[in-house]
């Protein structure tokens, strides 16, 4: 017996909760749809495409048309923009309890900071709230804000986070400073004060690369690479003293994978042993900082060729209680709810808290307060 089902927690695997699915695209059925929600101010700036800032880059190079599922394009429209498509494809095939949605690629491109920056996130949570919420109760939404203007984005927060039915805010990976910089930290408090938690997402700023050394040739390049911000923000934010700060803020890393956190682990472990005196002055060791205050979800999976290495991976993390499940439908690489962490290799009630139990303990507040969906 594993540690991984040596340390289920009971609480997160109750009988009740069903598959909750952590990231779910909607998109606009056309640009104009979302005019209906911007002040008329702005329509000009949002016709043209002014989106400094943004990551319209993110498209270069995609493995498939527009990164989507060759078979999520309805009739008319982009993938993510069909209620009863998405019904059918996603909620009811694998009888999802609730999907959290966000419609990341579109909120990217346009302006991140300022007064239109402010205007466009609000106009997306409005469209979200009236177009999605509104029309099936197993949906909820992840809060858009103007990531680079932290005294704007805690602002639109806190307008929002009144509608339960946000059960998370929606940051992309790449920033302009790494998110431990006090610019960032308005951010945070909203989070804490609203009991929300914070997503990372892949994509970002458009001066932002997925390496480290440059901008890439390839997709795949991209696509492999996307794993090195994520592990630059946990750093940051752990190093900075933001836990110490926000002692209640929780962050998911959404679509950045997992494999490569154990050793991140042991180096800043190594490092604050070393070089404690050159960061902020931590109330715990930097393996134990991310065991209480980060969760990863399973899309895309890194899976080892040798079918229990797996199941150590997950031994080396500790943190059966922070994995959540995630098909990021309708892109390409979705991941479907019945072929994800089979019972026969990481067992039952290990994967029952990683498909549902693990989620509802997260967004409690979005499910009426309960852990129970």
């Amino acid at each position: 017996m594993t540690q991984v089902t040596e340390r289920a927690s009971a609480a997160a695997a109750r009988p009740g909760v069903g598959l909750i699915d952590l990231d779910v695209h909607n998109a606009l059925t056309s640009a104009a749809e979302l005019k209906k929600y911007l002040p008329s101010r702005w329509h000009r700036a949002y016709d043209e495409g002014s989106g400094i800032g943004s990551a319209r880059w993110m498209q270069f190079g995609a493995a498939r048309l527009g990164v989507f599922r060759g078979d999520a394009w309805p009739a008319s429209g982009p993938p993510g923009s069909d209620l009863d498509l998405m019904r059918e494809q996603l909620l009811d095939r694998y009888n999802v309890s609730r999907a959290v949605l966000h419609p990341v690629l579109e909120t990217m491109s346009v302006s991140l900071d300022g007064d239109v920056g402010l205007a466009y996130a609000a106009a997306f949570n409005d469209w979200m709230a009236d177009r999605w919420l509104d029309r099936d109760p197993r949906f909820l939404g992840g809060i858009t804000v103007p990531i680079e203007d932290g005294e704007r984005a805690a602002k639109e927060i806190d307008r929002v986070a009144a509608d339960h039915r946000f059960a998370k805010i929606v940051l992309t990976v790449a920033t302009r400073e790494p998110l431990g910089a006090p610019r960032y930290w308005p951010i945070l408090e909203a989070a804490e004060r609203n009991g929300l938690p914070i997503t990372l997402h892949v994509g970002g700023y458009g001066s932002a690369t997925p390496s480290g050394a440059g901008w890439a040739s390839f997709h795949v390049e991209a696509h492999t690479n996307w794993a090195l911000p994520y592990a630059a923000q946990v750093v940051s934010l752990v190093a900075s003293g933001a836990f110490d700060r926000f002692p209640n803020v929780q962050i998911i890393l959404e679509e950045g994978s997992l494999g490569w956190m154990p050793a991140l682990m042991w180096r800043m472990d190594r490092a604050h042993q070393v070089l404690g005196d050159r960061m902020a002055e931590l109330s715990n060791v930097p393996s134990e900082i991310v065991r209480k205050h980060f969760w990863m979800t399973t899309q895309p999976l890194d899976e080892p060729p040798v079918r229990g290495q797996l199941v150590e991976m997950f031994d080396m993390l500790d943190m059966s209680d922070r994995f959540l499940f995630s098909s990021d439908y309708p892109h390409h690489d979705f991941d479907a709810p019945d072929r994800v962490l089979p019972a026969s290799l990481v067992g039952q009630e290990f994967r029952a808290k990683v498909m549902g139990g693990n989620a509802a303990t997260l967004i409690a507040r979005a499910l009426g307060g309960s852990a129970s969906a």
